[in-house]
């Protein structure tokens, strides 16, 4: 299950404030993007165990790169999407 996340600050050594979409509950997270610069109010949505500290899939820090088309083989938690400059983007975690 999704989560969609609105990135509300971007703080040193990559710390992400970022705030659920419908509930409004803040998160801080540690992510790293390779070859995509997010920035503040783009919207990320990412597997809703990676923000929940009790999961067993909890793991800091995080890292995405783009996706290629032909990689179908991941698991749903491995598969992110980001919202930037009316840009769509599909992500998937390389790891984290």
């Amino acid at each position: 299950m999704q989560i969609v996340l609105r990135i509300k600050q971007i703080n040193e050594f990559n710390e992400y404030i970022l705030q659920d979409i419908d509930s409004k509950k803040e998160y801080r997270l540690i992510l790293e993007f390779c070859g995509i610069s997010p920035k503040v109010d783009d919207i990320l949505s990412l597997n809703k165990n990676l923000v929940d500290p009790k999961s067993k899939l909890y793991i800091q820090s995080y890292a995405f790169e783009r996706l290629d088309n032909d990689e179908d083989n991941l698991d749903e938690v491995d598969f992110a999407g980001l919202v930037t400059d009316d840009k769509k983007y599909r992500l998937k975690r390389i790891y984290g």
